[in-house]
């Protein structure tokens, strides 16, 4: 991942990517541990002190919805960065990560842009 994301921003702002990267993944880490937790918890009764088969089961599926919702966004995410990128290089900028240099070269992750005049 830290790849992918070097990859299109600029040098002068990659620690403040790699920064806002490793707090959404903290974050994300957090949440779904806090929900694992919360599902188990629930599913354990009071006079038991592991959780009964179906709380694993529950929280296996509700891992799996949310990854499903996280997939969904990141795809509509990337085609929202696509249809910028295609005609407006200035909005290509803001959400593709180009700087005006790897646009002049015309290349940004590996799709063809269209160059600042001169």
């Amino acid at each position: 991942m830290p790849a992918a994301n070097l990859a299109v921003t600029p040098k002068e702002e990659t620690s403040s990517a790699m920064s806002f990267n490793q707090v959404v993944r903290s974050v994300g880490f957090s949440v779904r541990s806090a929900l694992g937790g919360l599902v188990t918890a629930a599913h354990t009764g009071t006079a038991t002190a592991f959780p009964a088969e179906s709380g694993y089961t529950t929280g296996a599926w509700t891992g799996a919805a949310s990854m499903a919702v996280t997939v969904a966004i990141d795809l509509l995410l990337q085609r929202a960065g696509r249809e910028a990128c295609g005609d407006e290089v200035p909005a290509c900028t803001m959400t593709c990560g180009g700087s005006r240099e790897r646009q002049a070269s015309g290349r940004i992750h590996g799709r063809a842009h269209a160059r600042f005049p001169a």
